[in-house]
């Protein structure tokens, strides 16, 4: 990465602040706008190509808070990471700012390697989404004329998708190929026209593609996340559907719903927006189900994988985390019928009389290598 190439906006009403970020950011490559008030900092943003913006939340006249709310309105200033820097200990101000659009917190006073670190993760999450961008507007531009093409460019943005996905978490490539297999049988066994079939299986891959803008230590934390960092963690539908929004393709559209409400839950209890039955649309209400099953299967940081049988307990019975009432109860009567197929899918093998040439994501199906006897 060619930190020159970057530049980051600190907007702080101490001077010595600005001393700092200029000390400690500029040595490490980056270019450095200083701004010591709110409506500076937005006059800066309108003829300036910014990458970051590290606000202060207390200020006179325009607080930080003010400035993020502006900025998060402003769709050409929407997607600019922001860490919010602050002594403030008052975890109320921390949620609004969370809910306002904050990425990162970052403590006063000024830590070098901390400050280095969260600017350059940051900056990298920005890249991805800038690379993600550009593929959605290559998409959009052939969606008229070009249907076949539009297919061919939409698996490229797929497979790069999974390779930002895989820069944060090694098992997730895996993770979405299967998700989208599940999620299409789903569809299919709920008798949902081929063409919604079709469009939940291109777009389920990327219901996670959010959680390149968390950070790595919440992502890859070794333990249970604290309520602050579970906060955090909540924000990656919204990230993800920022990402996924403006396209005037179908599958993407379906792809920013399942990213942004594939958290919710039938019972109302779900993040972000805690929607409930059928105001939870039918493509995510799906993914919700198959994604719970795939993460029970899967090893991770805090806990061991459960077997098959361990994982359908759960869903259909509940656990006290997990409960049958999460979930869509035609979803649920169809996973049920379904459930082997999900473990030969999870194992690894391709099903023939499911998967047809009429039917199969065939890339996903080669990276699986075996077919089942």
């Amino acid at each position: 990465m060619d930190n020159k190439k970057h530049r980051i906006l600190c907007v702080d009403d101490e001077r010595l602040n600005i001393h700092l970020y200029r000390a400690i950011l500029e040595k490490a490559g980056y270019t450095v706008f200083p701004a010591q008030s709110g409506e500076q900092a937005l006059a800066l943003l309108q003829e300036t190509d910014i990458d970051l913006i590290i606000l202060d939340l207390m200020m006179p006249g325009m607080d930080g808070i003010a400035v993020l709310e502006q900025i998060r309105k402003t769709p050409q200033l929407a997607a600019i990471p922001v860490i919010i820097a602050t002594a403030m200990t008052d975890r109320a101000m921390k949620l609004k700012a969370l809910e306002h659009g904050a990425n990162d917190f970052l403590a006063k006073p000024l830590d070098r390697p901390e400050l280095q670190l969260r600017v350059r993760n940051l900056i990298k999450a920005k890249e991805h989404q800038d690379l993600i961008t550009t593929f959605n507007q290559r998409l959009q531009s052939e969606v008229n004329n070009k249907t076949q093409e539009l297919r061919e460019a939409y698996i490229d943005t797929v497979q790069r998708l999974v390779i930002a996905a895989e820069y944060k978490d090694e098992d997730t490539s895996v993770h979405i190929s299967r998700i989208a297999c599940y999620a299409r049988h789903i569809a299919e066994q709920m008798g949902l026209s081929a063409t919604r079939c079709e469009m939940i299986y291109y777009a389920a891959p990327m219901h996670d593609v959010g959680k390149i803008g968390i950070p790595d230590a919440i992502l890859g934390k070794q333990g249970p996340l604290t309520a602050e960092e579970f906060e955090i963690m909540k924000q990656h539908p919204v990230i993800g559907a920022k990402i996924l929004a403006g396209s005037n393709s179908a599958i993407l559209k379906v792809a920013k719903l399942i990213a942004n409400f594939h958290h919710e839950r039938w019972d109302g209890t779900g993040y972000p927006q805690r929607l409930a039955g059928n105001d939870i649309p039918i493509e995510a209400r799906i993914v919700s189900l198959v994604d719970v099953y795939d993460a029970l299967r899967m090893r991770r940081p805090y806990k061991e994988p459960f077997s098959h049988q361990q994982a359908v307990e759960i869903i259909t019975k509940g656990d006290g985390r997990t409960m049958p009432q999460h979930f869509d109860p035609d979803v649920l009567a169809a996973f049920v019928k379904i459930e082997k197929t999900f473990s030969l899918i999870y194992t690894g093998f391709c099903i023939p009389e499911l998967c047809n040439e009429n039917s199969c994501y065939t890339d996903f199906c080669r990276s699986m290598q075996r077919t089942a006897p």
